[in-house]
């Protein structure tokens, strides 16, 4: 769902909270997009069994954190549901900035065939585990790997240690 002036808005609750990541991502965000602490209440941010990234789960009374990101192209809300994949759809949803305002933006939900585990995903706990090897295995540091349907990080390997 684009916006008026044709610019797009999402809550990332994951590894695009990640500057790095977001920047191979998207490239550079457009001059005039705004990037926003925000939440999504009544849900939980979990990792995906046996992988190294994030779900978003309901849960009432919690809320996920991430950021709202405005003002993105519609050439780069594309770059993004390539880079998410099939595992996840994305539906519009009202999130709340930190000045307790309510905006609408898209958020990336996971389809049936991706389950959470019960460990609870943070960007500090993953930037210090799990980032190396999540860039690695999703081809967005590999030069071996292309970012794609046959790269996600959830149908990679661990590298051989032979």
């Amino acid at each position: 769902m684009a916006g008026r002036d044709g610019s797009h808005c999402f809550f990332f609750y994951g590894t695009l909270i990640d500057p790095y990541v977001r920047r191979l991502v998207l490239g550079a965000v457009p001059e005039g997009a705004e990037i926003q602490p925000a939440w999504l209440p009544g849900f939980t941010v979990r990792y995906v069994l046996r992988a190294r990234y994030p779900a978003i789960m309901r849960k009432p009374g919690v809320r996920a954190p991430g950021l709202a990101v405005s003002g993105l192209s519609t050439a780069q809300a594309k770059l993004l549901d390539r880079y998410e994949g099939d595992g996840y759809r994305r539906e519009t949803r009202l999130v709340r900035l930190s000045d307790r305002r309510q905006i609408a933006a898209q958020v990336y939900f996971p389809k049936a065939k991706l389950r959470t585990g019960p460990r609870l995903w943070s960007h500090e706990s993953w930037r210090r585990r799990d980032k190396d090897y999540f860039l690695w295995a999703s081809g967005l540091t590999n030069p071996r790997r292309r970012l794609g349907a046959d790269s996600r990080p959830d149908r990679a390997t661990e590298p051989d240690r032979g």
